[in-house]
């Protein structure tokens, strides 16, 4: 689930994790002058094409040891859409710190990597406060044990958590990216794009 997921939200959306860059070095006013979305613009604008051997591996092993009938494949490719989500939002939200606080592309690729290697260990592991962290503070909960829990046995109510954690997380991403859009100073930058 994590490989899959992971390489759906950064082969589609590869600006995601170098999101802080684009806008510390002022390359979002390229994406501004652009018609629709700004930060669809943005982080379609690159693909990881590495992150087509992670859709392939995860999927493979999915194939070979999940159980993998029409159902559960049905399942499986919803969770990895609703995880992918789950990954840019919270790549945005981590980047989105550049509007507000500067060169923060140190903390945002720290906060990134978090999220990764805590979601690569089952939630199990951890105890007490530790695990409420995993739910909330750095949500690699959703990406790893809820997903799974779903997988493994059809439960409504975690699948229901699942998408209304990933929902809040988009909704807060896009809020506070908007937010600090309206206080972007442009870099001021005449380049040609080719």
């Amino acid at each position: 689930m994590l490989a899959t997921s992971f390489g759906v939200a950064t082969g589609l959306f590869g600006n995601a994790l170098g999101l802080s860059g684009i806008i510390l070095r002022g390359d979002l006013d390229y994406y501004l002058v652009l018609p629709r979305d700004v930060l669809l613009h943005a982080l379609v604008s690159r693909m990881s094409t590495s992150a087509w051997g992670d859709i392939a591996f995860g999927t493979l092993v999915f194939l070979a040891f999940g159980g993998a009938t029409p159902g559960r494949l049905a399942l499986y490719v919803l969770s990895v859409g609703i995880v992918a989500v789950f990954f840019v939002s919270f790549f945005v939200l981590v980047n989105s710190l550049a509007f507000f606080i500067g060169s923060s592309q140190g903390i945002s690729e720290q906060l990134q990597m978090t999220l990764v290697h805590f979601a690569s260990y089952p939630t199990t592991v951890f105890q007490g406060i530790t695990r409420v962290i995993l739910f909330t503070l750095i949500p690699a909960g959703f990406i790893s044990s809820v997903p799974v829990h779903v997988l493994r046995r059809f439960h409504p109510g975690f699948f229901a958590a699942l998408v209304v954690a990933t929902l809040l997380l988009a909704v807060t991403a896009r809020a506070v990216f908007g937010w600090g859009l309206r206080r972007y100073e442009s870099g001021n930058l005449i380049a040609v794009r080719i």
